[in-house]
């Protein structure tokens, strides 16, 4: 299965794992858009990028302007929710809210190798 035929957009993700260098989420489904119907249990493991950044919004209310923190990669927090993801070139990134902080959070990832895994 490929990155690019999946939405995952508001899709549940029931666990991740972050190691050094290494991400691992899996969702309890997945869009496919060429089968067009959802899939259950797919893992995406994001691993070996060239760079990572990543950004922290902090807000007191929601019209209030936000503070912007940068994220280092021992910082990486798990997303409750992707609401994004694009690639473009060798980049991918993810826009969400952390299960953690309950912040909003994006990250790009440069050149990474990415494993889609449809568990049945």
């Amino acid at each position: 299965m490929n990155i690019h035929d999946l939405s995952i957009s508001d899709c549940p993700i029931t666990k991740a794992i972050i190691n050094k260098n290494e991400i691992v989420y899996y969702f309890s489904e997945a869009y496919s858009k060429s089968l067009r119907q959802y899939i259950s249990n797919i893992t995406i493991k994001i691993k070996d990028w060239s760079k990572f950044s990543g950004k922290h919004f902090i807000s007191k209310s929601p019209f209030e302007k936000p503070l912007i923190k940068v994220i280092l990669e021992n910082e990486i927090e798990p997303f409750e929710l992707i609401q994004e993801f694009s690639i473009k070139n060798n980049d991918i990134s993810f826009k969400g809210c952390s299960s953690k902080s309950k912040a909003w959070l994006e990250y790009t990832f440069q050149n990474p190798n990415i494993e889609v895994i449809s568990n049945p």
